[in-house]
């Protein structure tokens, strides 16, 4: 299956490590975070902390400020993650803290038909009002950015599903055939389809984004919020 590009905007293994924020009048700022992944593989665990790192650096760049230092330790005995990092700005750092500590959301949305169905909870210009099928972030085993062939330099994602996401995604495409189906980021609509009653096997495609890029940004967006999670200190 087939998803278009729309220009819009298991069980969890704790690990924990206390927060602080440390901030100067000026100059530098460090943030110290507790981490929980929803995953106890070795591997998986080291690619989150890697997106993590991108995720954080370019949202650094967005606020003109550097990441001077990132540090992840995993104490083997205590089964506990923590993650240092330091920031060459203690404004930004503020701002950066919010933004790593904001609830992060995703959901498969279907358009209702006004005419057999009740309203819609959430109504998108132009595309109707949107009802959720079930399938939401814990329903994501991982998510990739990839480069598209072609003179055009695009991207594209490709979404792999779980077990339970394969199946609910296979429920969603036999009962909406036909149908709208967004998909919604922190509550916002970032790409659509229209289902076709195809079946699926683990993934499907987001082709035709601007660059190779912007896929893997979206693609390290989705990975750290689904399966890491960061917390304050106690």
């Amino acid at each position: 299956m087939t998803l278009h590009y729309t220009k819009t905007p298991m069980k969890r293994f704790p690990f924990f490590v206390a927060f602080a924020l440390f901030l100067t009048a000026c100059g530098p700022a460090t943030l110290s975070y507790n981490i929980t992944f929803d995953t106890d593989n070795a591997a998986r665990m080291t690619d989150l902390s890697l997106a993590l790192r991108r995720v954080t650096e370019r949202r650094l760049a967005r606020l003109e400020a550097n990441l001077t230092d990132f540090d992840v330790d995993h104490n083997k005995e205590t089964l506990e993650t923590s993650v240092s990092i330091e920031v060459d700005s203690t404004k930004a750092a503020a701002q950066l803290n919010d933004e790593l500590l904001a609830p992060f959301s995703f959901e498969m949305r279907y358009v209702v038909d006004p005419e057999t169905e009740e309203e819609g909870d959430i109504t998108v210009e132009g595309l109707g009002s949107f009802r959720a099928t079930g399938v939401e972030g814990t329903h994501i085993d991982w998510v990739l950015g990839e480069a598209m062939e072609g003179p055009l330099d695009q991207g594209k994602v490709i979404i792999g599903f779980t077990d339970e996401g394969v199946s609910r995604m296979q429920n969603v495409l036999h009962e909406r055939d036909g149908t709208t189906i967004g998909l919604f980021v922190r509550g916002r609509l970032t790409a659509s389809l229209q289902v076709d009653g195809d079946s699926i096997t683990r993934t499907i495609e987001i082709p035709g984004l601007p660059s190779a890029e912007l896929a893997n940004i979206f693609a390290d967006d989705m990975n750290v919020g689904i399966h890491m999670t960061l917390s304050p200190a106690s």
